[in-house]
Parts: C-alpha cells; structure tokens; sequence
C-alpha cells in the first residue's frame, strides 16, 4: 500500500535577523621571555620537494650557507619590519583555555569566538642574538646538523582583537584573561612552555588595551 505523504504547513510571518554586533579593541603584548623564530624558509621547503620529485639523494645538494638559512629563520614584512604569524597568539589562547581554565572557557569557544586581525604582526625589539644549536635532521634519527635561529629580545607587539560583542559565549574581559593565561603557561616561537620538556621563551605578560 502506497504511503500518502503528510501534509506540509507553510511558515508565516517575519523572520528577525539579528544582527553580529562586532567590536575591536586592541592589546599590547610585552615579552617576558626572548622569542625564539624559526621561520620554515619557502626555498627550503622548495628544494626539498624538487629532491623529492627528483628523487636526488639529499646528502649529495650543495653546501649549506648558514648566513642565509639563519636570515631566512626571522618572519619579515616586504619592507624588511621584524615580524610574527598573528595566528600563533590565537592559538596559544585556545591552548590556554582547554589546559588552564579548568573547563569555565571551552577550547572550542575560543575558536570561534574571536579572531586575531591581520596575518603578520610587527614585533619590536631591543637586539636580536643569533643562537646556534647542535638537532637531528631528521629529528632523533638523523646527522646533527647546527641549527642558527634568531633569539629576539624585549620584546613586544600590538593586536588587534575581533569579537562578537553580542555573543554569550565570550567577552572582552575573558579575551584578555586568556592572553594572560596564553602568555604565562604557553607562548609563542619555538622552546616555549607550551611545548614541555621544560622551555620558558616567547612568554609574555598583558601591559595595555
């Protein structure tokens, strides 16, 4: 026997939009720690695709020149400015909120609930150091090879915080709490805490908004 369908029922009335009520402000982020940089270099990366592609024995390339990998390793505008991924202090914060509020900020909230302006953010400096490190290329299989990164000292930066002010979930108030937290338990850059095993760098404290 053939199911008759059920009857539909066409909605009527107005549908009320509510409107995303978005606000900025912005936070300065001093560092309490260096920041250590390790920019993955696009030439690099390049010449290892083209060996892979290839299929060239990568320990026959040309000799490697430390001067340029090591200035390859800062993040820099197109005018040369000193900078950092803005999306490494966003990710820091969701990191923040799912190991340090104790549930009362859900990782899952920060995701969405705010956003970082801008893809790269000038960082200002007092002196950079190079550093120089012995690491296994590949890690714990591979030859040691020396590694040179820029260690950036006082440091600090401006960012600019996108937010829906009407939203339930988050506030301006508990945006800056977590950048307290992030900047604490997890930084940014490469030995921060928030890799483990100890590491203290790119850790930041909140000094305006």
């Amino acid at each position: 026997m053939k199911k008759e369908r059920e009857p539909t029922r066409k909605l009527s009335g107005v549908v009320t939009v509510h409107e995303i009520q978005q606000e900025r402000f912005s936070l300065q982020l001093k560092g309490i720690n260096p920041l250590l940089m390790e920019r993955k270099s696009p030439r690099i990366i390049q010449e290892i695709q083209t060996k892979q592609e290839q299929r060239v024995n990568p320990e026959k390339g040309a000799p490697k020149d430390f001067d340029a990998l090591y200035e390859e390793a800062h993040y820099r505008l197109e005018n040369g400015d000193l900078c950092f991924p803005a999306v490494a202090f966003k990710q820091a914060c969701e990191d923040a909120a799912r190991r340090y509020t104790g549930g009362e900020i859900k990782g899952t909230v920060t995701a969405g609930g705010f956003f970082v302006e801008g893809d790269m953010v000038p960082v200002k400096y007092g002196r950079i150091e190079r550093t120089v490190e012995l690491v296994k290329v590949p890690p714990r299989t591979g030859k040691l090879t020396p590694l040179h990164r820029p260690l950036v000292h006082d440091w600090s930066v401006v960012i600019t915080i996108r937010f829906n002010k009407k939203g339930p979930a988050i506030s301006a108030e508990r945006i800056v709490y977590l950048f307290q937290l992030a900047g604490f338990h997890i930084g940014v850059g490469r030995k921060r805490p928030g890799l483990g095993h100890g590491y203290s760098l790119g850790t930041w404290e909140v000094a305006g908004a």
